[in-house]
């Protein structure tokens, strides 16, 4: 059997031109959040609109990848690591301009004396200056690293476990393999990676398949995700998940998952007809 493995290519100018419209994304939201954790006093909301903006800035990373075809975890992690400087960078230009009323131009070439100049400033939470507690200098330093720190890697980590879960790429027609199809199923017995691996590498889903199929939401079962190139539907890729859905005590369901094999290519004439069309097709999970 074979396991899919990302080619590692990817599209320089898709990526170029969709950075653009990236970065612009990056900057007008970077100019709002300035502005909002400037007059919001209240340091929980400003924890939350940190964290909003965050997701803006991964967002922009993901459409980036999404869009350029990058194919290559580690290019991936990179892009979000420079969407976070530029994230940061964006904030501070956007609040020095508006604090201090001066242009983007000025406020750029002179980052380092403008966040100087701002420290020796008494700020109360967050960076707004009537009443609460008082924070100047290495404590505004202090303040300001974790908020850039956060920043910087928060888009990066949330492009590493995003990457996780994308759809195979089909280097045949150069697009993502957007056609998914998942399907449950129980089994009376539990099943290793090698007992999977060994019917799997005999080119046979026919005993996976003929399982019951697992229609209530919560119990043991075995989750297959079927992805295929829903242009041409020439390969198919196959990922196997054991998950448990248990109710707790408050009466919500709590879902523990356990990747069996991660996406393994197999031949198209194994998968039953009426999985291949619900692939290719639609975007269903029975």
């Amino acid at each position: 059997m074979s396991y899919y493995k990302e080619s590692g290519k990817i599209n320089l100018i898709y990526t170029l031109l969709i950075s653009l419209v990236g970065f612009a994304i990056v900057g007008g939201s970077a100019y709002g959040y300035a502005v909002l954790s400037h007059i919001n006093p209240f340091i929980y909301l400003n924890l939350i609109l940190t964290l909003v903006y965050i997701a803006i800035v991964a967002l922009a990373v993901i459409m980036t990848v999404d869009v350029g075809n990058i194919r290559n975890t580690k290019v991936a992690v990179f892009t979000g690591l420079v969407y976070g400087i530029a994230g940061v960078y964006a904030v501070w230009v956007s609040y020095i301009s508006y604090v201090l009323e001066e242009s983007f131009v000025y406020a750029g070439n002179n980052l380092g004396r403008c966040i100087e100049l701002l420290s020796y400033q008494s700020f109360s939470i967050g960076r707004f200056g009537s009443g609460g507690l008082e924070f100047t200098g290495t404590t505004l330093y202090i303040m300001w690293g974790i908020e850039a720190a956060l920043i910087t890697i928060g888009p990066a980590i949330a492009m590493f476990y995003f990457n996780k879960d994308r759809p195979v790429f089909c280097e045949k027609c150069n697009k993502w393999a957007r056609g998914e199809y998942k399907l449950r199923k129980k089994s009376t017995t539990k099943l290793s990676k090698e007992s999977l691996e060994d019917l799997i590498s005999r080119s046979t889903l026919t005993p996976l398949m003929e399982m019951e199929n697992a229609a209530e939401s919560v119990g043991d079962y075995y989750e297959f995700t079927f992805n295929s190139c829903d242009k041409c539907a020439s390969t198919f890729y196959v990922k196997i998940e054991a998950v448990t859905n248990r109710r707790n005590d408050k009466g919500k369901n709590e879902e523990e998952r356990k990747l069996m094999l991660p996406f393994f290519g197999i031949d198209s004439h194994v998968i039953p007809q009426e999985i291949k069309d619900k692939t290719v097709n639609t975007m269903a999970i029975d």
